[in-house]
């Protein structure tokens, strides 16, 4: 395969580095994701289901003398990159590299400072994500997904010594993705909003609600949305009707239209 432009990362890849490669693909999107070599099997598993979303490249398939530009995220160290190695001092081929360790000291010389872009987040994405939002590119439910699954794999879902706020606001970005909206409005009862005094905003609106979990199920942050169980005898403030202690569930809530009888 000849491709001018050129995504890689290290070998032993985990969700980070891969969710990078995908942020690092907004900003070159005619460059080609190369996944290959050791790679780590919750991601190997995601990206062949996957595959239609995010085609990758073996390092094998890739004609060398094709790359002019190799872009290289959570690495810089051409001694990591398996086979794609030489690529990295072969002539004519600009590396450009984003890392979330500074290299100050170790800064390989087939790397310009100018084209190194660096940050001290507990996850890299969280720097891809905050360029993409920067440069006003958009991101879509999917790629939200993916980004955040990166960043709670290498933040420890924002709990290791090493996270950063700017981790949470990226995390926080990811959380406009908007799945739970296009769930709740194409599969269930409208009842999450998407705009608010004229602005992107998702909301859930508790008096249609009939608790059906969908929103809960496609969001990827954990306990962005919750769902609180109600006890029998209490009041469903959104009906005003004394809970039974039957069973029920969103086919008999009386904010369904289509109920049925429980």
């Amino acid at each position: 395969m000849r491709t001018p432009e050129l995504i890689a990362t290290h070998t032993n890849t985990d969700f980070d580095a891969f969710a990078a490669m995908l942020a690092a693909h907004k900003l070159y999107p005619e460059a080609a994701i190369c996944l290959g070599g050791a790679v780590n099997r919750n991601v190997r598993e995601f990206q062949a289901l996957h595959a239609d979303l995010i085609p990758v490249v073996d390092p094998a398939d890739v004609e060398r003398d094709s790359v002019r530009r190799l872009i290289l995220v959570d690495t810089v160290h051409a001694n990591r990159l398996g086979e794609l190695g030489d690529l990295c001092t072969q002539e004519g081929v600009q590396v450009v590299a984003f890392d979330h360790h500074t290299h100050l000291d170790d800064l390989p010389s087939f790397i310009s400072a100018d084209n190194l872009v660096t940050s001290g987040d507990g996850s890299l994405v969280t720097l891809l994500v905050r360029i993409i939002s920067q440069r006003g590119l958009a991101i879509t439910p999917f790629e939200a997904t993916v980004f955040a699954l990166g960043i709670h794999e290498d933040t420890g879902s924002l709990t290791f010594a090493t996270t950063t706020p700017a981790d949470a606001e990226a995390l926080a970005l990811c959380m406009q993705c908007g799945r739970c909206h296009v769930v709740c409005e194409d599969t269930s009862h409208q009842a999450i909003t998407a705009a608010k005094h004229g602005k992107r905003h998702f909301e859930v609106i508790d008096e249609e609600c009939v608790g059906c979990n969908l929103c809960v199920s496609v969001c990827p942050v954990p306990q962005c949305i919750t769902l609180k169980p109600l006890a029998p005898g209490q009041v469903d403030k959104r009906t005003g009707k004394v809970v039974s202690g039957e069973y029920a569930n969103w086919t008999t809530h009386p904010n369904n239209p289509s109920a049925t009888p429980a």
